[in-house]
């Protein structure tokens, strides 16, 4: 096959994920069916997943340097501004998904890590993000943008074991992509740090029970 033809053959490979592809809405008013209920359950059953979070003048930089030299573009990124992508890994369980009127909404414990703080400064300064997640197994890829923040103590953060902060993440759009993943893995081992940690599902029974009235 020559290399014309590899190029044909790559494009009818995208063309055709993504003719399966879904753009999701994820409200409290849709039903969770098809490409929706997938989603959702990918989200339920990982163990990682990737964020995306940019500097407070990372699109302003990004604008610039497009027509700016190439020793300006490099000064930008000597000052810190930029895109960050790092991983985000716990428990299967441990990303919460929740419908609210406004949108669907993304909890997840932030355990302690590298102390560089590349996401949680980002978002401090830039709330909009994205996340990435894909089933290794079957290679069906989500990817959500939105807005995210940094909820530094509470009794969920509490009740949830290792987690040392949580991040919200509200879902604003998303694309879910069947078997977009070339590549599939299975047999992996769990990190033996995890089992410092704990699941949603657990955080639930150590939250205080409210007292009812009646």
């Amino acid at each position: 096959m020559g290399h014309a033809e590899q190029n044909a053959a790559l494009s009818a490979r995208v063309a055709a994920h993504f003719a399966e592809s879904a753009n999701l809405k994820l409200a409290a008013s849709q039903s969770l069916a098809g490409p929706v209920a997938r989603a959702s359950a990918l989200l339920a059953a990982t163990d990682t997943f990737f964020i995306a979070s940019a500097s407070a003048s990372a699109s302003a930089s990004a604008s610039a340097s497009a027509s700016a030299s190439a020793s300006a573009s490099a000064s930008a990124l000597r000052y810190g501004e930029g895109v960050d992508i790092s991983h985000r890994g716990g428990r299967v369980g441990f990303v919460r998904v929740t419908q609210q009127a406004d949108a669907t909404y993304l909890t997840i414990p932030d355990f302690r890590g590298n102390f560089l703080f590349n996401t949680l400064g980002n978002l401090q300064a830039n709330p909009h993000a994205g996340i990435v997640c894909a089933d290794f197994a079957n290679g069906d890829v989500l990817t959500l943008t939105g807005s995210a923040k940094t909820i530094w103590d509470s009794p969920e953060r509490s009740a949830f074991e290792g987690a040392d902060r949580l991040l919200q993440f509200k879902v604003e759009s998303g694309l879910f992509l069947p078997r977009a993943l070339p590549l599939r893995f299975q047999g992996f081992a769990a990190s033996p740090d995890l089992e410092q940690t704990g699941t949603w599902a657990e955080a639930t029974r150590h939250l205080p029970r409210t007292p009812t009235t009646g």
